[in-house]
């Protein structure tokens, strides 16, 4: 069974916890924010602690849930077994400036489920999913589960499954886990093909027939690497932890992701030059994705990097002090919370039953650059710095009409 213990959030965290590039308070000062906002983005409502004994050890459940208005709470859910309560804090805010970034008016919350380093078993699993149930209902009440990858749509499934038994409402997407990942990754690559686009036309140059490189790969990086390759952009480098290859020539991708889809490693490819992880960096190209969700660029290491565009995944792929860095050499960075736009859209408006087309989503990306362009050049903001601004901004308006 598990015990509960309900907490406040964020004695752990501080302003930088939240972004690294700007100061909040800065942030705060140009926009002319309500304090009051601040701190409710700063402070999530609450938070709820369980925990399950099973087989391999405790099995934990983390619930962060941000301002609540009337209606239902659209609730991401990730199973990790190194997640804590300060991560999943963490992600609520990150989550809240995400929506607002996108356009999206939700209540917003984030669960996460620390797993046993172990592992579960399925049946332990599903018990699992079955506990959860009535303590997110109690917590967040209605709510429509937006999972983080294949293991958390399996188990956001089955808590709607049982939620259903009790009558209780949590909603989960119903079509296969394996296929609605794949969806999630193709809203990736699209945003990164047109802010590719974008930022190239920002340097006077154009899509088809730009050099790139990818660093670190996941199936994400793969379908950005063949959405890239479908619209002309050539591949001169890839590298992961096995090694990387160079090709100046360009580097066929169709043969190289079918190499690694049977489980080749990118080490063990032929038709390519075998270089270092860092040669990799340092090759001179119109832009370079970060797939890996690890760090991969630094302060130490930034001056080596040859891109004059450099996009973050879906997870943040430099510090703080490499975005810095590179904007003084005006390198352009799109940062990850842009790069999830259409992600967003698609899991938070799409998805939704009653949803129809919610607009063009190019254009509503299209007008997002916009505006952060607009804040970039009022205020003399590096690229990232100035989205986050942009997300305060909308967060700040939504806030206003909801607490008057």
């Amino acid at each position: 069974m598990f015990t509960t213990e309900v907490a406040a959030f964020g004695q752990r965290t501080n302003f930088e916890d939240l972004d690294r590039n700007i100061e909040w308070e800065r942030a705060a000062r140009i926009l002319d924010l309500d304090p009051r906002m601040v701190r409710r983005l700063h402070k999530p409502r609450m938070e709820c602690v369980s925990r399950q004994e099973c087989v391999a050890g405790v099995a934990s459940l983390y619930v962060a849930a941000g301002p609540r208005n009337c209606g239902e709470t659209v609730a991401t859910i990730a199973l990790e077994s190194g997640i804590g309560a300060h991560d999943v804090c963490e992600r609520e805010r990150e989550l809240q400036l995400e929506l607002a970034l996108a356009e999206v008016h939700e209540n917003s919350a984030v669960i996460g489920v620390q797993l046993p380093s172990a592992g579960m078993t399925e049946q332990e699993m599903w018990e699992l999913a079955r506990q959860c149930v009535p303590i997110v209902s109690r917590v967040l009440g209605n709510t429509r589960l937006v999972p983080g990858d294949i293991c958390s749509a399996a188990f956001a499934n089955w808590m709607a499954h049982e939620a259903a038994q009790y009558g209780v409402k949590l909603n989960a997407p119903k079509i296969e886990p394996e296929k609605y990942c794949a969806q999630r990754h193709q809203s990736i690559a699209e945003s990164v093909v047109q802010l590719s686009a974008m930022g190239l036309q920002e340097k006077g140059k154009k899509l088809r027939g730009a050099r790139a490189t990818v660093i670190g790969l996941d199936r994400m990086a793969w379908k950005c690497m063949q959405t890239m390759h479908d619209t002309g952009v050539l591949m001169v480098a890839v590298a992961d932890e096995s090694g990387a290859v160079i090709r100046k020539a360009g580097i066929d991708v169709p043969p190289l992701l079918q190499h690694l889809e049977s489980g080749g490693l990118l080490a063990e490819y032929t038709d390519a030059e075998h270089a270092l992880h860092s040669e990799a960096l340092a090759v001179d190209v119109d832009m370079l994705l970060l797939g890996a969700r690890e760090t991969e660029i630094t302060e130490n290491n930034s001056a080596t990097v040859g891109a004059s565009i450099v996009i973050e995944g879906r997870s943040k792929g430099l510090d703080s002090g490499a975005s810095d860095a590179l904007n003084e050499r005006g390198v352009l960075v799109v940062p990850n919370r842009l790069t999830r736009y259409l992600q967003v859209r698609e899991e938070f408006v799409h998805r939704r039953p009653d949803a129809g087309l919610h607009g063009n989503q190019g254009e509503l990306l299209k007008s997002a650059w916009q505006g952060i362009a607009t804040i970039r050049e009022r205020h003399g903001l590096a690229l990232p710095t100035a989205t986050l601004l942009l997300a305060l901004q909308r967060l700040a308006e939504n806030d206003r009409t909801s607490h008057p």
